[in-house]
């Protein structure tokens, strides 16, 4: 309750609760007040805001793409927020929009709706989307095109960890990005010992023990057969890494002669 005879509006200030947005934009906050959100829909519509104004307090220019909204959207993308599942989801959708931009708009405005109700859970989703459009307005379609762009590189940074778990059945090789090397398992050879199948282009193949010579190779895949199917694009460049490495300095003739490398 405010003091007598001072208005809603003098009394939310008095409580140190701003209904000016940063660009002296006003909007009318009694409809909150009544349902007891009146905080955070104030917190939300400056969030929004200080993406479109720039923020001093983030330190940051208008449409900022480290701004925390930005930061945040893309973490809710690759499942910090929701965890694994989601993430599967959402690179399911990506993948099914095959570039249509119409499609990626609703699946940015989706992670853009789920991201503001995990910051604001006090909230409902209709009245974070009224609020949105309002805040928005008629930037809302360039913004909706930088989140667009998010998914995008998201996507492309994905694309071949992503392209290696769709392929059916098991991948017969991988080829090294940085090098003329194929990966052509895992095993083990005559006398038990972990190894690492290579071959080059139109070449003999050949292995290399992973314990000594590949320690980090060795113990990621310590447990794999000739399935390549469930190797990271990170793990990639580690085995790719030692494995050049190992060859450099301890490869016979053929294979150091043979080695050819892209950097």
């Amino acid at each position: 309750m405010g003091w007598k005879g001072e208005s809603r509006r003098h009394s939310l200030s008095r409580k140190g609760i701003k209904t000016n947005l940063p660009d002296g934009r006003r909007f009318d906050v009694s409809n909150y007040v009544a349902r007891g959100r009146k905080q955070e829909t104030i917190e939300l519509r400056e969030f929004l805001d200080s993406y479109m104004q720039g923020s001093r307090v983030y330190e940051q220019e208008p449409f900022d793409d480290n701004h925390p909204y930005r930061r945040f959207f893309r973490l809710m993308m690759d499942g910090s927020y929701k965890g694994e599942d989601y993430y599967l989801r959402i690179k399911e959708r990506i993948e099914e929009t095959n570039g249509n931009e119409k499609k990626l708009r609703s699946i940015a405005i989706q992670i853009s709706m789920d991201l503001l109700e995990a910051e604001f859970p006090d909230l409902s989703r209709s009245t974070i989307q009224k609020n949105v459009v309002d805040v928005f307005g008629k930037d809302a379609e360039k913004i909706n095109e930088q989140l667009i762009d998010d998914l995008k590189d998201f996507a492309k940074a994905h694309e071949m960890e992503w392209a290696m778990k769709k392929a059916s059945g098991k991948l017969k090789e991988i080829d090294l990005p940085n090098s003329n090397i194929y990966v052509k398992g895992f095993g083990t050879d005559i006398n038990g010992n972990k190894i690492i199948k290579l071959s080059y282009p139109n070449g003999r193949g050949f292995s290399i023990q992973t314990l000594q010579s590949l320690p980090s190779t060795h113990s990621m895949r310590m447990g794999s057969k000739d399935d390549l199917g469930d190797i990271s694009e990170s793990e990639i460049a580690i085995i790719e890494a030692e494995v050049v490495n190992h060859i450099e300095k301890f490869g016979s003739a053929n294979q150091k002669r043979g080695l050819r490398t892209y950097r």
